[in-house]
């Protein structure tokens, strides 16, 4: 059984530990505890008392509308494949009704598969492609130095 709770300044470590994990030429640390600021959400899922997996949400609003960017989303590596990741994304997009957000964006690494499915099986579509966006990082098969951003709009807020 899954919680979740509000990853605060006091708190912040084990998120942070699975981000540098999971994606470890990304945000530094400075960013990371700015990004733990309102208006953002930021909440971390917990198995038992154990931080598993995290979300940050930047919020834009206005008195007419809400919109919500996805800037980060992982699972701890130990415990991927597990579901954990649909539950933690479900749990997002609950938050997202509640606060009544008018659209849900994210961007996501076009050879990262997984992550792609799990967004459409969700209600997300593609509507727009960054180029040569992303560095390729571990690259042994080809001479590419970066890769495409697929830019996905959650469906299920209109």
């Amino acid at each position: 059984m899954c919680t979740f709770s509000e990853i605060t300044h006091a708190c912040w470590q084990p998120a942070f530990a699975i981000m540098q994990q999971t994606q470890p030429d990304t945000w530094s640390l400075d960013i990371f505890q700015q990004s733990l600021n309102p208006p953002n959400l930021a909440m971390q899922m917990l198995r038992d008392t154990q931080c598993i997996g995290f979300y940050i949400v930047q919020t834009l609003k206005t008195a007419s509308f809400t919109e919500w960017n996805l800037e980060e989303i992982a699972v701890a590596p130990s415990v991927q494949g597990k579901g954990y990741g649909r539950i933690l994304l479900n749990q997002l997009l609950q938050q997202a009704v509640l606060n009544q957000v008018d659209d849900l964006f994210l961007e996501v690494r076009a050879s990262n598969k997984a992550a792609i499915g799990l967004y459409q099986s969700s209600g997300f579509v593609q509507i727009d492609v960054r180029k040569n966006y992303y560095p390729v990082i571990n690259n042994l098969c080809s001479n590419a130095t970066h890769e495409d951003a697929l830019i996905m709009r959650w469906q299920g807020c209109e």
